[in-house]
């Protein structure tokens, strides 16, 4: 895995982690940006997820959704999110990755 890659893999790997502990700032950025999230799950699409990483304004999350897509795609986010007891699963399948609500939850 790249050095670029497993930086943006450790950076929403992170994200998803303080979710997880129900990081309190974090959780209120969720809801300002109107998602659907509670103590167990947090649910997204994709290009909803991307916009949201912008706003972090952290230079790795500062490139176009389709790389973004990619870069999420190629990571082992679920692989270490199990470490975590959790996983990303499909929420709502619309036949379409970038339509389609993803859910971060736990197992």
């Amino acid at each position: 895995m790249s050095e670029k890659l497993m930086s943006f893999s450790n950076h929403i790997l992170q994200v998803f982690i303080m979710f997880l502990e129900q990081d309190e700032t974090l959780l209120t950025k969720l809801k300002q940006h109107d998602f659907i999230c509670d103590q167990q799950q947090w649910q997204f699409t994709l290009p909803r997820l991307h916009l949201f990483m912008q706003t972090t304004h952290n230079p790795l999350f500062l490139i176009t959704y389709q790389d973004f897509r990619k870069q999420l795609f190629n990571s082992g986010i679920n692989k270490s999110l199990r470490t975590h007891k959790a996983e990303i699963a499909i929420f709502d399948n619309q036949q379409n990755v970038d339509v389609s609500t993803y859910v971060l939850k736990r197992l």
